[in-house]
């Protein structure tokens, strides 16, 4: 840009206009020269220079390096502003570049900047320091306060001198040292309006005391006149003339200098940015000279050559906007905003960009600091308006035969017994037991024992019988059993029972071992071995019947689920009919044997199972009990049931038992009903529900009205209730049972339903009199959501135990605890404990207490409370309290007193002494006068376990982990959990069930792998369990009761019947990342959809990453994304690129030239296909596979090439000069001993020798000649004239070989020869190594061996003689003795060792080795031979 200073004004009246494209001002003789034509003059220069600065240079770039750095450590010392008495304000500008140091600490820095006190933030004389050494004590590294600084140089103030070594001023008793950040420039060119301007070194203070800045820093440009009156040094200098100090032409300045603005400050006029900072990170500076319109045309060049591509990738990660305090990770706290001005909040997520480097459309995009970029989290919904869920409550249990009507609902206390036999079967025994939800007619009315009936069961649970050694003389019902070796455990079933050694458990986990021993609540049973498991499956049940004490029913289940035996047991099966030993009453008509000769039924079939086959001519099957089974296994034994027309027959055969009958079609009877699918949530056909609404919408409903009068055959029903409608009749809707337990088959006709549809009138009744039960589907209007709350600080305590030593007092263990003998998971040494309530959330805390009393929860004491009560009853039980120094986040459980709280720290910080805190919901501060840090913290020890089952909310527990040791004082639990009040009448639960912002508390349900708010509910909630009214474990199935007030609903939901509701679901989302060429990052949001689409990429940019967000997202860890690469490729890569594809191509021919060798088909002389044991590959790259020894043997390998040559051998013939003498040649006498240096006899003609030089003949001719010269001599000695030719030889090179034989070595030891030869895998018999040559361009080096080894033994005795003397050169001495300690002594005067002294009776043995080695070098190859 150009200037902004006008020059057309007076004085001046500069009118250039570079649209009039004057480019000269032509001065001519006669005409006065204009001031205002010399200023012009100037402008248009300068407009020539601003074109072509603009083309080359952008506004503000670099032109002449000058460094630019960021310090955001720029220490700093403040100091008191008087020494002695005196301003230090006196000499202050005399201290920068001072060494200084601390008189006490020892601490040593030079001074960088002086700031006087009425520049001070802080009012505060300071000096901008950097350090150099620490302190004397090595560890010091920051000057003291209020201690004496001392200079290194004289400081001259006036007439007084502060000398070398003495203090000149002291630092502040309290908080002298600090950190500033400041931004500096280096001396440098700059292109500035069209000007190559001059910027001067300065260093400019961001936060004087602080190191996080935000600033906007750049050149503060202010142009101005200057006039002689301003700056004499305008005057005329020109002393000794008529003009000289008269007044010269002014000057236009243009001073610039660093200055900071505001992030949001975009006041321009006087500024141009070189950097920004924000929250201490560099995020932009000007580097590198930022080039103009010649970078366009570069950058044009890089992108048709090599596109877009990272130099250093961008790093890409998703974090979460909104730091809560307690691990969420956010980036911001709820205080800051965000770096594009937004208030963080758990809608938005931010997208960090670490730097790195890349070209975009060919220009270079760096990017020093990372960026952060705020998206909002894929929160959009979808309607869905009236649709239809077809409820269902998971798998039913059909039965038949049935007799009298059952209890059904939620709030009913009553139990279905699980029967191990059909109706009617003598000795039958309870197998499980269950709740029913309810009951209904499968298709049409009651007809007889035929009809089946739907029945919904709900926490069904079977038993398993374990029988033990020894007699157990009391165990109480509900006692907790547990298997020592397998970890087992279960709950007596039934009330208290003495002197026995069998009983039922029920709520089993795990399976019990035969031959282990129990625990009973804690306590070993000494010398009780369990001998015999039984456990019983759901499969092993055949009749279902009320529990004792409510109103009688009964019926047998369908076994509609038939496994043929033949399927599983091979062969024939014959029934015969037998007195069956045990049931001898039965008679041969009711008991038999089944046999399948050489097979097992062993493990197939037990105890009570039932079997079905056909008898010829009946069109029902016989239903056989199974009571035994052979030891072998190979037959059965089976007693008939009772016969239940239409369905089955009861007998065994037909009563003769001198006959036999053949059962192939035998199977194996079991109920289809499957307890794992046994469930009361129905999910939505979108997931991700937000909410649910329910206004109009309208459900169906089983409704029991009992103890109805029965008169003249007819009865009325009471009113429906409010919102209740009778529903037209239809068979399955209505169901009516008499006290005596028949049925009343029901037709329409005997229906009469009230006009409003509040009451229905039964006429024509099979009963004239009596009491009825009615089952009746209605109709219910105004449906509504019940609705959760969360409470969000239970306290348990948990004061119980299991040991009997547990007390108060010198002669108990002193833990005040209250032994507990039968209640499990109540007590503190339990493995689970119960919370005692449903549907738990989140565990907070589990203290253990350090004396007898109640654990103490970690407190804080506060006081200067801003509430209305000024005391802690302003605070909210339950809500976060947040340090606002420390950032320490606890939510609040208890109050003590009026100054007092008990907290859970929720992150890993600690408050500090009077520091302010603030409650999340309440609002309220204060501050912190008090920390107590309470009992034991025990939390790590347990995990939390919700209690949610598929068909009912059962006790939430803590369960502790296996590494740790059982609690010994009592237990304080802190939780959070979901509530319903009692005043709640909804009728189920969904999305819209729970309070605002507990997302992260809601749970999954593992059967649907799904929010439990993608669910309806109708699970019932257990009744809160209280322990002082209780004396059972909670997790057995007698203490849970169920309630329709509040916890659950009234009546049960028709299974199979539609919902019709509107709902709302989020949907998810696609995004892309770009880069554009300016280097601003631009994220593109996809449309929110159910299949989402990415949106379309943009022009003039890369993309940097692509974004895959599920519904809602509340975790930003469930998001995926993937980096888009770019990858550069520089010569040396596309150099390893290259090589890795050669390598592929190698290794491809090789394969399938291995596939093509093993495919050959080689035939014999016959033409048959010759049997193939595998085949010879060579690479040629050594001769490990080659026979080189062999006589036929003739090859050389090319091992860097991998080739195969031939074998050759070269030799080369020296060139001579043919001399007729030297050699006889035409005719001339052969004279042998003449010197070739001195012949000229050369054969041949038109040929001249001349030394050793042999050329063409040819004739001198004298070129120059001086007859008249004495002497040489140069006429420039300093010139030194000389000749230059060029000679070309053909060829131009030659290839010859050396030749020389050697002496043969001597050897006298052989080991080094025997390595060598080992090394180089030479045959010691041959003399040959592997022939390794190597590139023909290579030169080698290598030894043949052309002569075989002789060998010569020579053998000399001594009588005495000294080891030296027998050292022979070349060879090693092996001296072999035999100790003789008294010789040596005699020879030597002492003992020495081995190889020392003088030795007798030697023998010394020569051996002599002799081969001829020929040394070929060769230029063109190289290897070993």
């Amino acid at each position: 840009m150009p200037q902004e200073t006008n020059l057309n004004v007076n004085p001046y009246f500069d009118d250039f206009d570079k649209n009039k494209n004057f480019y000269r001002v032509l001065f001519k003789p006669g005409s006065p020269v204009q001031a205002r034509e010399l200023t012009g003059l100037q402008s248009i220069l300068q407009n020539q220079i601003e074109q072509f600065g603009t083309h080359f240079f952008k506004e503000g770039s670099k032109v002449i390096p000058g460094n630019v750095t960021y310090d955001n450590n720029y220490s700093c010392v403040q100091i008191e502003s008087n020494f002695l008495g005196i301003s230090v304000e006196l000499y202050i500008d005399q201290l920068v570049g001072v060494r200084i140091t601390g008189s006490r600490s020892g601490v040593t820095a030079t001074i960088r900047k002086c700031l006087k006190q009425e520049d001070s933030d802080r009012g505060n004389l300071t000096l901008y320091i950097k350090y150099e050494q620490s302190g004397t004590d090595f560890e010091s590294s920051l000057f003291e306060d209020g201690e004496s600084l001392l200079t290194s140089v004289d400081i001259v103030y006036g007439a007084t001198v502060i000398a070398a070594g003495e203090p000149f001023a002291n630092t502040l008793v309290d908080g002298s040292a600090a950190t500033g950040s400041a931004f500096s420039v280096g001396e440098g060119v700059y292109f500035l309006r069209g000007t190559f301007a001059q910027v001067q070194s300065e260093t400019l203070i961001l936060d004087q005391y602080g190191d996080q800045p935000s600033y906007r820093i750049g050149f503060n440009i202010d142009e101005k006149f200057v006039t002689a009156d301003e700056d004499p040094s305008l005057n005329d200098n020109a002393s000794g003339y008529t003009n000289f100090a008269a007044p010269g032409a002014d000057r236009f300045q243009m001073s610039i200098n660093l200055e900071k603005k505001d992030l949001k400050d975009f006041n321009d006029q006087n500024f141009v940015e070189i950097a920004r900072i924000e929250q201490g990170q560099l995020q932009t500076f000007v580097s590198d000279t930022q080039y103009n319109l010649i970078n366009d045309t570069l950058a044009k060049r890089t992108f048709d050559e090599s596109g877009n591509y990272y130099v250093s990738p961008f790093g890409v990660h998703i974090r979460e906007c909104l730091d809560d305090g307690i691990g969420s990770d956010g980036i911001y706290t709820s205080e800051q905003l965000t770096a594009q001005g937004n208030t963080p909040s758990d809608d938005l997520m931010v997208i960090k960009i670490s730097p790195g480097i890349a070209y975009v459309k060919g220009y270079r995009l760096e990017k020093i600091s990372p960026t952060f970029l705020d998206v909002p989290k894929p929160r959009s919904t979808r309607e869905v308006k009236q649709e239809a869920i077809t409820y269902s409550t998971g798998n039913p249990l059909f039965v038949n035969n049935i007799s009298g009507s059952p209890s059904l609902g939620i709030g009913t206390t009553a139990t279905v017994a699980l029967m191990a036999k059909r109706k009617g079967s003598d000795g039958n025994f309870q197998v499980g037991l269950g709740r029913l939800y309810d009951f209904k007619a499968q298709s049409g009315s009651f007809v007889n024992q035929t009809t089946q009936y739907e029945t919904r069961l709900f926490d069904v649970k079977t038993f398993t019988t374990v029988r033990v050694s020894g007699i157990i003389t009391s165990i109480l019902g509900g006692s907790h059993v547990q298997g020592t070796r397998s970890g087992a455990t279960g709950f007596k079933h039934g009330g208290n029972k003495t002197n026995l050694n069998d009983f039922d458990l029920i709520d089993v986990s795990g399976k019990f071992l035969k031959n282990e021993s129990i625990l009973i609540n804690g306590v070993q049973q000494d010398g009780r071995i369990i001998t015999k498991v039984d456990t019983f499956g759901f499969d092993d049940a055949s009749s279902i019947q009320s529990a004792v004490g409510v109103s009688t029913f009964s019926a047998d289940i369908v076994l509609d689920k038939g496994e043929k035996l033949t399927n599983i047991i091979s062969g024939n099966f014959q029934l015969t009919n037998a007195v069956v030993p045990g049931h001898t009453s039965l008679g041969v008509g009711n008991g038999g044997v089944i046999k399948s000769a050489g097979k097992n039924f062993a493990g197939i079939i037990t105890s009570n199972n039932i079997v079905s086959y056909t008898v010829p001519g009946e069109t029902t099957p016989r239903f056989n009990r199974i009571v035994g089974v052979s030891t072998e296994g190979s037959e059965i034994q089976v007693v008939g049931i009772s016969t239940v027309t239409g369905v089955c027959g009861g007998g065994v055969h037909d009563g003769n038992a001198a006959t036999t009958l053949d059962v192939n079609d035998l199977q194996l009877r079991k109920p289809s009903f499957t307890l794992g699918q046994n469930s009361l949530l129905t999910p939505l056909d979108n997931t991700y529900v937000e909410s649910i609404d329910v206004t109009n919408t309208t459900i169906q409903i089983r409704k029991q009205y009992s103890d109805i009068t029965v008169a003249q055959n007819s009865f009325t029903t009471p009113n429906a209730g409010k919102n209740l409608f009778f529903q037209p009749f239809d068979e399955e809707r209505y169901f009516i049972s008499y006290d005596d337990g028949s049925i009343e088959p029901i037709t329409s006709d005997q229906v009469d339903i009230a006009n409003d549809k509040k009451t229905v009138t039964f006429v024509g009744l099979s009963k004239e009199e009596g009491k009825a039960n009615l089952f009746a589907t209605v109709l219910k209007s105004k449906v509504t959501n019940k609705q959760k709350k969360l409470n969000e600080a239970n306290v348990l305590i948990i004061d119980r135990s299991s040991s009997t030593a547990s007390g108060i007092g010198t002669n108990t263990l002193n833990d005040g605890l209250t032994h507990h003998q039968n209640a499990f998971g109540t007590r503190v040494q339990d493995e689970k404990i119960s919370l005692n309530v449903p549907d738990a959330a989140q565990l907070l805390g589990v203290f253990e207490s350090n004396d007898t009393s109640e654990p103490d929860l970690p407190s804080i004491t506060l006081s200067g409370f801003s509430g209305p009560s000024s005391n802690n009853a302003d605070l909210i039980i339950g809500e976060r309290l947040t340090g606002l120094i420390s950032n320490t986040v606890v939510a609040v459980i208890e109050k003590s007193g009026t100054d007092a709280v008990g907290i859970i720290n929720l992150n890993e910080k600690d408050f500090e002494i009077g520091e302010t805190v603030r409650g999340e919901k309440s609002g309220i501060t204060a501050v912190v006068s008090a920390i107590a840090n309470g009992d034991r913290d025990i939390t790590d020890y347990y995990k939390l376990n919700t209690g949610q089952r598929p068909t009912f909310y059962d006790y939430s527990f803590i369960e502790r982990n296996k590494e740790f040791s059982a609690p010994e004082k009592k237990l304080k639990i802190v939780f959070k959990n979901f509530f319903v009040e009692e005043s709640d009448t909804g009728d189920f639960y969904n999305a819209s069930s729970y309070p605002t912002d507990t997302e992260p508390l809601i749970p999954t349900d593992p059967s649907y792998r799904q929010l439990v708010t993608d669910l309806i509910d109708l699970r019932p909630r257990v009744v809160n369990y209280d322990p002082s009214t209780n004396t059972s474990s909670p997790f057995t199935h007698g203490s849970r009761q169920f309630t329709t007030t509040g916890d659950g609903s009234l009546n049960p939901l028709v299974s199979e019947e539609n919902l019709i509701v509107n709902y709302n679901y989020y949907l998810g989302r696609k995004d892309r990342l770009f880069i554009d060429k300016t280097g601003d990052f631009v994220y593109l949001q996809g449309v929110p959809s159910e299949s989402p689409q990415e949106p379309q990429a943009i022009g003039d940019a890369m993309e940097v990453a692509k974004f895959v967000y599920t519904p809602y997202l509340s975790n930003v860890s469930q998001a995926q994304f993937i980096r888009t690469k770019h990858k550069r490729f520089t010569m040396a890569d596309i150099g390893r690129l290259e090589k890795r594809i050669e390598n592929v191509e190698y290794y491809t021919r090789l394969s399938m030239l291995e596939l093509e060798t093993s495919t050959l088909n080689v035939t014999d002389a016959n033409g048959l296909n010759r049997f193939k044991c595998g085949f010879f590959v060579d690479n040629f790259k050594k001769h490990s596979a080659h026979q080189i020894g062999h006589p036929d043997f003739s090859a050389s390998t090319d091992a860097k090439n991998g080739y195969l040559r031939p074998g050759h051998f070269t030799t080369c013939i020296d060139l001579v000069p043919a001399s007729r003498s030297k050699f006889g040649l035409d005719g001339v006498a052969k004279q042998p001993n003449v010197d070739l240096l001195h012949v000229d006899d050369i054969s041949g003609t038109n040929n001249r020798k001349t030394r050793n030089t042999i050329t063409l003949d040819y004739t001198e001719v004298v070129m120059l000649e001086q007859v008249y010269s004495s002497r040489i001599e140069n006429v420039n000695p300093f010139l030194i004239a000389y000749y230059d030719g060029d000679m070309k030889l053909f060829p131009d090179s030659d290839t010859w070989m050396d030749t020389k034989k050697i002496d043969a070595a001597v050897m006298f030891d052989t080991s080094e020869y025997d390595l060598a030869l080992l090394k180089h895998g030479i045959d010691a018999e041959t003399g040959y190594s592997e022939v390794d040559w190597g590139a023909w361009q290579t030169d080698w080096v290598g030894e043949v061996v052309t002569g075989g080894w002789s060998e010569t033994v020579a053998t000399q005795k001594f009588d005495k003689v000294h080891p030296d003397s027998l050292q022979i050169a070349g060879a090693k001495l092996n001296l072999e003795h035999i100790p003789n300690y008294g010789k040596v002594i005699e020879l030597n005067g002492k003992w020495l060792p081995k190889g020392a002294g003088v030795i007798t009776d030697a023998t010394l043995t020569t051996k002599q080795k002799y081969e001829d080695v020929t040394i070929s070098t060769n230029q063109s190859k190289e290897g070993i031979q």
